[in-house]
């Protein structure tokens, strides 16, 4: 059955409820629509064993209502409502079909508390607005973002606190970096020549990040001369990503005002022990790149990445539009070990439902075949093979 969806904007913290104010309604008797199979879209076959029961057997209408809310969702500083409309209506009891030529509806926002909502304007975020929701120039009005408040964050153990002063770091990748009390000084942070390095600490993600401070003096204060270290790590992925398709640099809050002592690396005496000496290790080089978006309509379940890698295709068989790689020398390869373990995650864009292999994808290095995958409609596969690199 048709439907479609339009998305209006709604404030933060309201529970919006839908009323038909008007509708047109004509009513088609004798009418039985066969349930569509979900493996079929050519419905070349009647699988009756994938009938919704639950439907068939009830004396009223599918969908019970034209007009239908969804889950509410944030789209950066916009909470955004889908409104999902169905044009039809079917009773399999009594075989009527109710065709909806026209409905006028009326959200109610409820709207519970708006103190803790932050106004903001965001120019990505009124790019989104003017393109996708049915209600401009309200939904602009009611951007912004949650805040917690400072009294209510610190009660709850919120890192964040407004009445010291941080200092940001930026961070691409995944290291071991070194801050000098003097770098600190350059980048504005106020640590005059008598602070303690247990007042040092650092949070990322909402989470204390653990520092090795050096004093080089051994006086227990933070001063010239000395420095600290932490490991960083690349900005948190975006969800059913492998990096983050927002923000390229992460940031670590380093403040000099801590109200206990910073999570720090603690020394202790160990040993080792070894039988053998490695020369070697495997390693797993990651490559991604977002550069096609696809929104994949019909896909069958949320949790797409839509940002691909690039498209290919062919006709009648023949290879249309290929993409490549070229990959840099690998870093500290060691040629006793020419061997590498290749996988590939591939993810089909169309979706024919007539051919009984939709997909079928050859992989090459250096013009020679590393090995291919068939697969179909939508469904991702992954190619992992194992090679001789000469």
């Amino acid at each position: 059955m048709p439907e479609f969806k339009v998305i209006a904007g709604v404030p933060f913290n309201s529970k919006p409820i839908i009323k038909i104010i008007e509708q047109k309604q004509s009513v088609i008797k004798n009418k039985f629509l066969i349930p569509y199979p979900a493996d079929d879209p050519a419905f070349v076959k009647q699988d009756f064993e994938k009938i919704n029961k639950e439907i068939y057997s009830k004396n009223e209408l599918f969908p019970a209502s034209p007009a239908n809310l969804e889950e509410t969702y944030i789209v950066r500083y916009a909470n955004v409502l889908p409104i999902a409309m169905a044009p039809f209506q079917f009773n399999p009891v009594t075989r009527e079909l109710v065709f909806t030529s026209h409905i006028l509806i009326r959200i109610d926002f409820n709207e519970q508390n708006r103190s803790n909502i932050q106004s903001l304007n965001d120019a990505m975020t009124d790019d989104f607005l003017k393109s996708s929701v049915v209600n401009y120039q309200e939904a602009q009005s009611l951007t912004g973002k949650i805040s917690s408040g400072d009294s209510q964050s610190q009660q709850n153990g919120y890192w964040y606190n407004a009445n010291k002063n941080y200092i940001k770091l930026y961070v691409k990748k995944k290291n071991v970096y070194r801050v000098t009390y003097q770098e600190l000084i350059s980048a504005g942070a106020l640590l005059g020549s008598s602070t303690s390095i247990n007042k040092l600490e650092m949070f990322n993600d909402g989470l204390p990040v653990p520092i090795e401070v050096f004093d080089n003096n051994s006086d227990s204060i933070f001063n010239a001369g000395d420095y600290l270290q932490f490991a960083g790590y690349p900005a948190t992925a975006t969800p059913y990503c492998k990096m983050n398709i927002y923000n390229l640099s992460n940031v670590y809050w380093f403040s000099y005002q801590s109200d206990s002592t910073g999570l720090n690396y603690r020394k202790m005496p160990g040993w080792s022990e070894y039988s053998r000496t490695y020369f070697a290790n495997l390693t797993t080089l990651h490559f991604e790149k977002d550069s096609l978006y696809e929104r994949l309509g019909y896909a069958p379940d949320d949790r797409r990445d839509f940002w691909l890698w690039d498209r290919a295709a062919s006709r009648n068989g023949e290879v249309a539009k290929a993409f490549g790689l070229y990959f840099e020398k690998f870093e500290q390869w060691v040629t006793d070990s020419p061997y590498v373990r290749l996988k590939i995650a591939m993810q089909g864009l169309s979706n024919s439902g007539i051919c009984p292999i939709d997909h079928k994808a050859y992989v090459t290095i250096n013009e020679k075949l590393i090995g291919d995958i068939i697969w179909n409609g939508q469904d991702d596969v992954i190619l992992i093979r194992n090679f001789m690199l000469r």
